[in-house]
């Protein structure tokens, strides 16, 4: 059997209510943040690096960084 975050992966139907979903989104909150709101450039590429898992060294976001 598929876990929710599973079918989400695969495009299919999914409960976003599942406690794993639930968790995932709240760590993207948190980092999303620290992004938002820190001007230190090493908290900043932390956070970053912990939301996105890999990102190229060059990487700027500039203003307010969202996911809807």
């Amino acid at each position: 059997m598929m876990t929710e975050h599973e079918k989400l992966l695969a495009g299919q139907n999914y409960d976003y209510r599942d406690p794993e979903l639930q968790r995932m989104i709240a760590r993207g909150k948190k980092w999303l943040a620290v992004i938002n709101t820190t001007q230190d450039v090493d908290q900043r590429s932390a956070a970053i690096q912990q939301l996105f898992g890999q990102v190229g060294q060059r990487l700027t976001i500039n203003g307010t960084f969202s996911a809807v």
